[in-house]
């Protein structure tokens, strides 16, 4: 589960420790490089204590050989380029290999999994579209955003780095077993909300995070997953269709047209979310109003999803 890290002069490259520490905790072993631009925005000292292993900063460095891109290329499982500048692009296009990035890029036999992040303009430049169609049409590289939105400027446009989870969910896709692929998994997660007028409820405590645990670790193992959720903030997992729902009888009728009337349209059912027991016999239309004598609900019962 060996991964090069490679970093490069973005203003994005504090995203970049994130990354690392998200795959570290993934299990795997991170060994980052650096250009020299790079270290204009993180320290090498930082990557060190998140990985446990000095960054590669210098193609000439004497304790380390002199090929340690060699060595990092042969013994990588995968490539990750994050952030990916509009002159790496250009660099790693024209087949250059004048520091730890670009060599190593350039030895790699594994996949190598690009995310650019630069100013919109540069994104957009005719420049860098044909040095993007280079790379896509020489078939060695993955690409993951960039993104739309807000960048260092302020400017708006296509041009933000990927968010590191999203970057790591599709580099564990290189390093763990496919073994679901294939497959079709539903997955039920989180609470059901059940409404007693327009601003209550009945529900419980669920907070989903199982459910969409499950999801995205059945998705990273190549299943196509349909993931049926009651209210949660929680993002959805990359690669995962999300189909939101509020009530228990809401979530019963998207299990149903998720596996299909003969149950033959998936290949699992995971059960995790939490559903109501109970709902109120009435939902009343308008707000309950508070009464001095209390108030008594009638509650019947929700049908066995499972």
């Amino acid at each position: 589960r060996q991964v090069a890290l490679a970093v490069t002069g973005s203003i994005a490259a504090y995203k970049a420790a994130i990354v690392a520490r998200l795959l570290v905790k993934e299990g795997a072993t991170v060994q980052v490089l650096m250009t020299r631009a790079a270290r204009e925005f993180v320290g090498p000292a930082t990557f060190a204590g998140i990985t446990g292993r000095p960054p590669i900063t210098d193609l000439f460095a004497v304790d380390r050989g002199g090929e340690s891109h060699v060595q990092v290329a042969q013994e990588s499982r995968l490539v990750i380029v994050a952030p990916a500048t509009a002159d790496t692009l250009a660099r790693l296009a024209a087949g250059r290999a004048d520091d730890p990035v670009t060599a190593a890029v350039l030895c790699a036999t594994c996949p190598v999994l690009i995310a650019p992040a630069m100013h919109p303009g540069m994104w957009a430049n005719a420049a860098t579209r044909r040095n993007v169609e280079t790379l896509s049409s020489d078939g060695r590289v993955e690409w993951v955003g960039p993104q739309p939105g807000e960048v260092a400027s302020g400017d708006q446009g296509l041009g933000r780095l990927a968010e590191p989870e999203e970057i790591v969910a599709r580099a564990a896709r290189h390093l763990v077993a496919a073994d679901l692929a294939g497959r079709h998994l539903v997955v039920t997660a989180g609470p059901t909300l059940e409404d007693l007028d327009p601003v209550r409820y009945i529900s419980n405590r669920s907070s989903g995070k199982m459910g969409f645990a499950l999801a995205e670790r059945a998705s990273t193992r190549g299943a196509r997953v349909t993931l049926i959720s009651g209210p949660v903030s929680l993002k959805t997992p990359h690669g995962v269709a999300r189909v939101d729902v509020r009530s228990a009888i809401a979530m019963r009728g998207a299990l149903w047209q998720a596996l299909g009337p003969d149950l033959g349209n998936a290949d699992a059912l995971v059960m995790v979310a939490a559903v109501a027991d109970y709902r109120p016999a009435e939902a009343r239309s308008s707000k309950i109003r508070r009464q001095n004598q209390g108030l008594t609900l009638e509650l019947v019962s929700n049908p066995d999803l499972l």
